[in-house]
């Protein structure tokens, strides 16, 4: 979609792009505005957002699939606590290609930040929560394996690690 999309794109031509000239390739009418949905929150698509601006910035630049696919995490990561947290909890080692992920590990701080939150999810939410966490870590080539989970080697270009920087900024940290 981001790729569709002219420089600058308004939230409205993003809207019509994903659900009128179904720029994410969808079947039908409703998995588009499922996508919409899904996208709009995950990536922040609000030009008038600073997040915004950098991710496509580096998105338009970044051209190896490794790189946009690092790019995609740090923005889902940027706009979705419970994936941020489970992340940095459970996969701390990302440097380390091939270690091992224990799914249940995932399950378990997922389980655990829902409790904190005070809120009680049924075994069927849970693994589906923990399902998606480990598809989207795959998805963003963080992780790699269907059966067995492992860290796959990240290495963060350029455009990485300016979002990555650009983020840490503004959320008030230092580059």
């Amino acid at each position: 979609m981001l790729t569709a999309a002219p420089t600058g794109a308004t939230a409205e031509q993003y809207h019509d792009l994903l659900l009128n000239a179904n720029a994410a390739g969808k079947r039908s009418a409703t998995g588009r505005m499922w996508a919409w949905k899904r996208l709009k929150l995950r990536y922040a698509l609000d030009p008038d957002l600073a997040e915004h601006q950098a991710f496509v910035a580096a998105m338009r630049v970044a051209a190896d699939p490794q790189e946009r696919g690092l790019l995609c995490f740090l923005m889902f990561a940027r706009t979705d606590r419970l994936f941020r947290e489970v992340t940095l909890e459970c996969l701390p080692l990302l440097a380390i290609e091939g270690t091992r992920v224990d799914p249940a590990t995932i399950e378990e701080a997922v389980n655990r930040r829902a409790t904190q939150a005070g809120r009680r999810w049924s075994a069927t939410t849970l693994d589906r929560v923990h399902g998606h966490l480990l598809t989207a870590l795959r998805d963003f080539g963080v992780l790699r394996g269907s059966r067995v989970k492992r860290t796959a080697a990240v290495r963060p270009g350029l455009q990485a690690t300016v979002f990555a920087a650009r983020l840490a900024q503004l959320l008030g940290l230092t580059a």
